[in-house]
Order: C-alpha cells, then sequence, then structure tokens
C-alpha cells in the first residue's frame, strides 16, 4: 500500500474515533418522563432490576446499593425504599442501564436535610460499574430537605451509569423514584469531523483510480 493511501486511511479512521464532547451536567427539572421510562420488577434484594422502555418485565435496569442495603422495588414505575425503614441505610445507589444513555432524569427524598452528591461512568470507558472509585464527581452537590421532592437531570455526556451518594452522616435515601432515560443515539461527527472524512475518502478513491489506469496501461503495454 502506498503512503499517500496509509496517509488517507489514517485520517479517516482519526475522524471516526474522535467523539464531540460536551460538558456533563445534572439540573433540576420537571416530572416528565424521558423516552424511556423504567419500570419496577418486584422484589428486595441488593441489587434490584427495572424494565424499560415497557413495562415488560425484562431486567434490563440494574439498581445496586451501598453492600448493607436491602432495597424494596415496586410494581410499576420503578420506586425503591430501604426494605428495613426501621434500620435505615440506604447511603448510595448505582443506576446502570443496559443500554448507554444520554439522559437521565430521577428524584428522590431523604430521612433527613442533607447533600446528596451525583457521580457519573462515561461509556466505553472499560471500567467496572459496580466499583465506586471507577466514577466522576459532578462539581455541584444537591442539597436536599427531607420533604423535597425534586426531579434532576442529567446529561451533556454518553454515559454507562450514574450514583447518588448522601454525603451527609446520618442520613440515608429514603425513596429513589421517576427514573428514565434516553438512550444515546449513534454518534454524530461535526462539520470539521465530516470534512475530514470525506478527506480520507477522497484519497482513498484517487489511490484506487490511479491503480485501475495503471493495471490497464500495463495490459495495452
Amino acid at each position: 500500500m502506498r503512503m499517500s493511501l496509509k496517509i488517507a486511511l489514517a485520517a479517516t479512521a482519526i475522524a471516526v474515533a474522535t467523539p464531540s464532547l460536551a460538558a456533563v451536567t445534572v439540573t433540576t427539572t420537571t416530572g416528565t418522563p424521558l423516552s424511556y421510562q423504567i419500570f419496577g420488577i418486584k422484589s428486595v434484594g441488593n441489587p434490584v432490576y427495572g424494565s424499560s422502555p415497557d413495562n415488560t418485565n425484562v431486567p434490563n435496569v440494574t439498581y445496586t446499593a451501598n453492600t448493607s442495603t436491602q432495597m424494596d422495588i415496586k410494581n410499576g414505575a420503578a420506586a425503591i425504599d430501604d426494605a428495613d425503614p426501621k434500620n435505615p441505610s440506604f447511603v448510595w445507589l448505582i443506576v446502570n442501564p443496559d443500554l448507554d444513555f444520554s439522559a437521565m432524569k430521577f428524584a428522590f427524598q431523604l430521612t433527613g436535610e442533607a447533600d446528596v452528591q451525583v457521580y457519573y461512568l462515561l461509556a466505553n470507558s472499560g471500567l467496572d460499574a459496580n466499583t465506586f472509585a471507577n466514577y466522576s464527581l459532578l462539581a455541584n452537590t444537591e442539597h436536599q430537605a427531607a420533604d423535597d421532592d425534586v426531579n434532576y437531570l442529567i446529561s451533556g455526556g454518553v454515559f454507562d451509569a450514574i450514583l447518588l451518594k448522601v454525603n451527609t452522616a446520618n442520613m440515608d435515601i429514603f425513596e429513589f423514584k421517576q427514573n428514565s432515560y434516553d438512550p444515546a443515539p449513534g454518534a454524530v461527527p461535526e462539520v470539521s469531523t465530516w470534512a475530514m472524512m470525506l478527506l480520507g475518502f477522497g484519497g482513498i478513491g484517487a489511490m484506487l483510480r490511479r491503480r485501475r489506469r495503471d493495471a490497464t496501461l500495463r495490459q495495452v503495454a
């Protein structure tokens, strides 16, 4: 393979492999579900499972809490409680759909006034979603009273999973609910990326045309 063809192929590969990055944010929002609403598959344990986009009882969303917690997930719109409310221990929760997602909504209530940290794990990181240390902490920490019922939206990336952690001593999650997400679409290249791809394909086409012309000249000779 000639050097110019190698360069054209390399330019195309780099263009395809370079994703468009955005800033990950978590904001307050309305309770209107995203395209894949998550329904609970009735069970008690750790982890427990949800089903989306329809209530088909297919376990394709995993909810994992800190190891000392047993959770109770309800049928219908997924709502997760501590299975032993008299001895609360529900401190953090991983939400991990089988599909990568571009946005997720959720709400929670606490046993008392507390700070809650929101972490995320980007898709294609190759890291284990069940390992706390693999998550990145968002810069903003949400302070919430026990009786608050606020909906949040995390967006700005392609995610594998999110993690919520109560960051105030002796406070726990009373209930996690109103959970939905948007599956990640296929990567859409930016204008500059398209230009690099077209340049690469153009170079490949030129090389192929030259090879065909050289072969024709050799046959004539």
